[in-house]
């Protein structure tokens, strides 16, 4: 938010702390909307100092001067994360979408990854990262995705294993290349 300040969060918890030399002074935040009792998963702060959290119940909150000043549903599940820029605000979820929002929080595009995904199971995103026109998602299965925001095309830049151990590696004889094999089939 500022130069001497820090935002905590956890389960029942959003603090704001001033650093004042050797001294921390912190002010719990004030939940005036939505629920106190779940925890925040991740944070976000602006340029500006705009603050924005992912609950565990899939809400977003943005914050101002310690209170809750605009708070959205947004996710089925958990906000896993959250990516703030001059342009607006990204998240990811445990439903395996990706959201685009106003810095406003008003929703201005969904990607579905689920279909995407390699993974044995449903798809999680765990970061998201937005610069310019594209959107990078890593998840919970090792992938990392390009999002075109202008075509709404997800792209697979890298695919990893999402269980269980590596059991096998291979190198080309003559090409700089590699292939693996583990114990999620893949």
């Amino acid at each position: 938010p500022a130069d001497d300040s820090i935002v905590t969060t956890g389960v029942s918890h959003v603090k704001f702390w001033n650093v004042t030399g050797r001294l921390l002074r912190g002010k719990s935040g004030a939940f005036n909307q939505g629920q106190r009792d779940q925890a925040m998963v991740s944070l976000t702060i602006s340029k500006k100092g705009r603050i924005y959290s992912g609950s565990e119940q899939g809400e977003i909150y943005r914050w101002k001067n310690a209170e809750v000043d605009t708070l959205v549903m947004a996710h089925e599940g958990p906000v896993f994360a959250l990516w703030v820029c001059r342009d607006g605000l990204c998240s990811g979820g445990k439903d395996g979408k990706v959201m685009v929002w106003s810095l406003n929080l008003k929703p201005l595009v969904t990607f579905d990854l689920r279909s995407q995904s390699t993974g044995l199971d449903r798809t999680r995103i765990r970061s998201v990262c937005w610069l310019a026109k594209t959107i990078l998602v890593g998840t919970i299965h090792s992938e990392v995705f390009e999002i075109d925001i202008e075509s709404g095309t997800p792209s697979a830049l890298l695919t990893g294993h999402s269980a269980g151990k590596v059991n096998g590696l291979q190198t080309h004889p003559s090409k700089r290349v590699f292939v693996t094999g583990a114990e999620d089939k893949t």
